[in-house]
This record gives C-alpha cells, sequence and structure tokens, in this order.
C-alpha cells in the first residue's frame, strides 16, 4: 500500500514543474528580467530534459538499484525546486529549472520499472491510475499558479511544488528504509 500511495504522489508531480512557470512568466521576468533567450531556454528545457533522462535513468538504476535511483531522482527534484523558489538571478532559475526537470524525467523514467517490479498482476490498473495522476498534476499548477503568485508572490507560487514534493519523498524513503531492514535482517 505504502509504495502505490508514492506512485500516485509521484505521478501528481511529474508535470508540475513544467506547467508552474508558464502562468507566472510575467510575474518572475519582472523581477529576474527574462530575456527571450532565457524564455527560450526554459521553453525547451522539458523536452531535452526528459531525453537525457531516458538515458541518464537505466545508468543510475545500474549503479545503485531501482528504488534507491528513483528517491536520488526525488532528491533531485526536491533540489529544483528549492533552487527554483530561491532563485536569485535568470541563470539560477534556468539551472536549477534543469535540475528540476532531470529529477522529474528519471523519475518518470523509473516509474513503470516500479509498477511492473510492485504490481506484477495490475500493471494496467496501476498505469491507469498513475496516467490519470499525472494529468491531473499537470492542471493544478495551471490553476493555481497565477492566484498563489499574486497573493503571496512568485516564489511561494514556485516553491509549493517544493512542499509537495518532499510529501512524495516520505513513502520512497520509508519503503527504502523498510526494504533495507529487511535485507539487513536476512543477512544476519
Amino acid at each position: 500500500m505504502l509504495v502505490f500511495v508514492g506512485v500516485v504522489l509521484l505521478a501528481l508531480n511529474l508535470r508540475t514543474a513544467v506547467a508552474a512557470i508558464s502562468p507566472i512568466v510575467d510575474l518572475i521576468s519582472a523581477e529576474l528580467t527574462l530575456d527571450p533567450v532565457a524564455l527560450g531556454v526554459l521553453g525547451a528545457t522539458p523536452p531535452l530534459a526528459f531525453a537525457a533522462s531516458g538515458l541518464i535513468g537505466p545508468m543510475v538504476v545500474r549503479r545503485v538499484g531501482l528504488e534507491r535511483a528513483l528517491v536520488l531522482a526525488i532528491i533531485v527534484m526536491v533540489a529544483g525546486h528549492l533552487g527554483r523558489a530561491l532563485a536569485g538571478s535568470t541563470l539560477i532559475l534556468v539551472t536549477a529549472t534543469i535540475i528540476t526537470l532531470l529529477g522529474v524525467g528519471v523519475a518518470n523514467v523509473l516509474l513503470p520499472p516500479i509498477v511492473k517490479r510492485y504490481f506484477p498482476t495490475r500493471v494496467g490498473a496501476v498505469t491507469a491510475v498513475y496516467a490519470t495522476v499525472m494529468s491531473v498534476g499537470a492542471t493544478i499548477p495551471a490553476l493555481i499558479a497565477v492566484p498563489v503568485a499574486e497573493g503571496a508572490g512568485w516564489r511561494v507560487s514556485l516553491g509549493v511544488w517544493f512542499a509537495s514534493a518532499i510529501v512524495v519523498a516520505i513513502p520512497w524513503v520509508i519503503s527504502l528504509l523498510g526494504r533495507h531492514d529487511q535485507t539487513h535482517d536476512a543477512a544476519a
């Protein structure tokens, strides 16, 4: 059950980084002066980061294992979201966006093998659930970004996804620690 909750929470967060900036780009630009090049880089980053993640994800899995690779991807997401919320310059915002999207992309690549490992007899049903939840996750930032940014500032609007990504990490860290304890007990 914990892994299912982790899958759902992760799916909810896999599109927030992409959808959170565009509604508030004018508010961000008023402070950081996003020029056309920066806007172009921000726009091109999602597909490039997702493509790179398709190469990076399997390499990380081979080194540290599937669950640890997923937790590392979530940690990268958290760090990137925090960097975006605290960005004091366009360069930091763009760099943090790249970091965030690499974490998101790797997590996206690792989610199907996680589903196959933990839900081998319900792959279709669990995949349908997480695909649906991903769509919801792509919609929420577009709905709340502007009201939050107008009420509390664009940094808070982006920082919401930092907090959300931390929540995503909780079931995966608990699951990973439980697996470590089981492995440790089996070895003793």
